[in-house]
């Protein structure tokens, strides 16, 4: 077994792939362990390789901050997750927590919670708790930053909702512009499986104007990329 702990394991749909967090130093041939810390594995059931997720350019080089939290996607083509390593390929400021997406096929990374969509700058501030839709092109998660998107409008100074689908960042726990957030916070995302619906949590008092909100407790919402408009459900806690 690897000389360090191991946990935190996700599966693919089929069974084949197992994405998981460790600390171990010697689960791929010359790996550098660069943060002493946890790191992003994947294991293929059919060859009994391990590859490590969260890499420098050299595949065998951890981040020089831990990774945490592996998601995969159903079909097994993409792994994400988030970390606040800055030699992973991108201009990203540390300690600042990003998400990552990782081919499978390629072995690519792609920075996902970009600056205004950028495919090679990080934004202003930590993005976490990544979920993935089925085919892994859809990926929602919460985040602190203000520039994720273009003129966006933070009201809360908290955590937000995003989605990234497609290549396009849309901010989910939105009013009605579609680029000013609620009033409080939103957390928990989860996803659909076809990766157009988002549902979260969020304290915000104004995500839907016909309904209002004036329990200030959290409640449960569903954001639609097919419809106008956030869905309030009163009384989630």
């Amino acid at each position: 077994s690897g000389n360090d702990d191991s946990f935190n394991a996700v599966i693919s749909g089929d069974g084949r792939w197992v994405a998981f967090e460790s600390a171990a130093s010697n689960l791929i041939s010359g790996q550098i362990n660069f943060n002493n810390d946890s790191d992003v594995f994947l294991f293929d059931a059919t060859t009994g390789d391990v590859e490590l997720i969260s890499h420098a350019g050299d595949f065998v080089t951890t981040g020089d901050f831990p990774s945490f939290d592996p998601v995969i996607s159903r079909n097994g083509a993409f792994v994400a997750f988030e970390s606040p390593a800055r030699n992973l390929g991108f201009n990203v400021g540390a300690p600042t927590f990003n998400i990552y997406r990782y081919a499978v096929a390629t072995g690519e990374l792609a920075l996902i919670s970009g600056a205004e969509g950028s495919a090679t700058d990080g934004a202003n501030d930590n993005s976490v708790d990544p979920v993935i839709s089925a085919n892994g092109q859809s990926i929602a998660f919460e985040s602190e930053a203000t520039n994720l998107i273009t003129a966006q409008a933070d009201d809360n100074q908290e955590p937000d909702v995003f989605l990234f689908n497609t290549g396009t960042i849309l901010l989910a726990s939105h009013i009605g512009d579609d680029m000013t957030s609620g009033n409080g916070e939103s957390l928990d995302p989860n996803l659909s499986a076809n990766g157009f619906v988002v549902i979260f949590s969020s304290e915000a008092g104004n995500l839907d104007g016909d309904a209002g909100d004036g329990n200030l407790t959290n409640d449960a919402f569903r954001f639609d990329t097919n419809a106008e408009g956030v869905i309030f459900s009163d009384g989630f806690e």
